[in-house]
């Protein structure tokens, strides 16, 4: 009879204890409910290559100079209300910086621009020279016209300045004067 007694003690307890998780986890998915996931994209408008580029520790790529937003590596979590002082962890590593050092890289963070609540589907991060980057997050692509900050990819930026155009995209160069 003892042990009868005892293992129903012990299915009770157990009962319980379980029972007492459930108010956290139904809390942890109604914060879970509050955030947006993100696919993170690289717009890279330096004159080199990103060879790796993380967000909040997550992967999200490389990309060649003057090029991106198409590929999709890693997405990461935001909240679905912007706040001041929402920023994000970058990590990246240049050409520059691997030709000195293979394991090195820059880690900064990064404010993200606002956002209107629950629109984004994109985190895109813009690289420029100088190691400034821009975190936008957006349903639009630079494509769009309603794109924040009004920037184009950067391979049609780049072709819209003559001396980048020449530098880094001469066969198109050639073949546009062709066409004329």
């Amino acid at each position: 009879m003892k042990i009868r007694t005892w293992m129903a003690l012990v299915l009770v307890v157990l009962a319980t204890l379980s029972a007492g998780c459930k108010p956290a986890e139904q809390a942890n998915a109604a914060q879970q409910d509050e955030d947006l996931g993100l696919e993170v994209r690289v717009l890279n408008y330096m004159d080199e290559g990103l060879d790796i580029v993380y967000v909040n520790g997550v992967w999200v790529g490389s990309e060649k100079r003057h090029a991106g937003g198409f590929g999709v590596a890693g997405a990461i979590g935001v909240p679905r209300k912007w706040h001041p002082g929402l920023t994000v962890e970058v990590e990246w590593q240049d050409d520059t910086l691997y030709r000195k050092d293979h394991d090195a890289t820059y880690k900064a963070q990064v404010p993200v621009e606002p956002y209107p609540d629950g629109d984004p589907s994109s985190l895109w991060l813009a690289f420029y020279p100088g190691k400034k980057i821009r975190a936008i997050a957006s349903r639009y692509t630079p494509l769009n016209p309603k794109f924040p900050g009004g920037l184009k990819y950067p391979e049609d930026a780049c072709m819209a300045d003559k001396a980048c155009a020449a530098k880094f995209y001469p066969e198109r160069m050639a073949s546009s004067s062709q066409e004329r």
